[in-house]
């Protein structure tokens, strides 16, 4: 469980501020404000949070007599090294990535240039790994690549190393397994337009403004309903459209 926690506490940290997350790019684009500058206003709470769960987990690791068992790390890397092509290039699509990222790139053209790249990565230099993906003999070598590429972009790719874990790891749904999250939040921006074209979030603006006095009275406020639609609403998407779209 101390594991598990360090685990969430990191990915929470990186998905709040990458300006890759779904939710970090829907909240400032349905409350009429930059990406970069929502980012920066969300390092008030992210940095202090994060450094307190690396202070903890810090502590306890060095308070921990556990000796660290390595020969599932060894097992590990064998079925990646007899599976896969590993080599220090194959980093450069991540790495181009991130300098998009920091160049301020928008967040579209920046995933769309990181996707195809990975993919053309992963023709020239996965290619037994791709073949084995397709697994259609039938086809030449250079088609069954191209389809593995766009099968992979499509649906996801499915590990088959015979490692459990390793293949649980690897196989991911691409595109398709966001259809879910895209009804969402197409759903929760209709429910978003319906509120605000009938004028209910205007009524519940007036009511907030009149009790609002101060900056610490707004900034309560803000926390107080975005938590409040969390609980109602049991939707992250609905709970980012609705108070973005009230507070703009």
């Amino acid at each position: 469980s101390v594991v598990a926690g360090a685990v969430i506490s990191g990915a929470y940290f990186g998905d709040k501020l990458s300006p890759l997350s779904d939710t970090t790019n829907l909240a400032p684009a349905m409350a009429g404000t930059d990406l970069f500058a929502h980012i920066h206003h969300m390092l008030w709470t992210t940095i202090p949070t994060i450094s307190f769960s690396l202070i903890v987990y810090t502590v306890m690791g060095l308070g921990s007599n556990r000796a660290v068992k390595s020969q599932g790390i060894h097992e590990f890397m064998e079925v990646l090294a007899s599976s896969f092509y590993i080599s220090w290039y194959l980093l450069i699509p991540p790495a181009v990535l991130v300098c998009l990222v920091l160049c301020k790139i928008p967040t579209l053209p920046a995933l769309l240039l990181g996707a195809f790249l990975g993919g053309v990565f992963a023709c020239l230099f996965q290619e037994s790994a791709v073949l084995q993906f397709v697994n259609q003999p039938e086809l030449e070598d250079t088609m069954a690549v191209l389809k593995g590429f766009w099968k992979a972009l499509f649906s996801g790719y499915v590990s088959s190393s015979g490692n459990i874990q390793i293949d649980e790891l690897l196989t991911r749904g691409g595109m398709k397994s966001m259809l879910n999250t895209v009804w969402l939040i197409l759903s929760a921006m209709v429910f978003g337009g319906v509120m605000e074209k009938t004028c209910m979030l205007q009524v519940i603006v007036r009511k907030l403004h009149s009790r609002t006095q101060s900056t610490g009275g707004l900034i309560l406020s803000t926390i107080g309903t975005c938590i409040g639609m969390n609980i109602v609403a049991s939707d992250q998407y609905i709970s980012i459209v609705f108070p973005g779209r009230m507070y703009r």
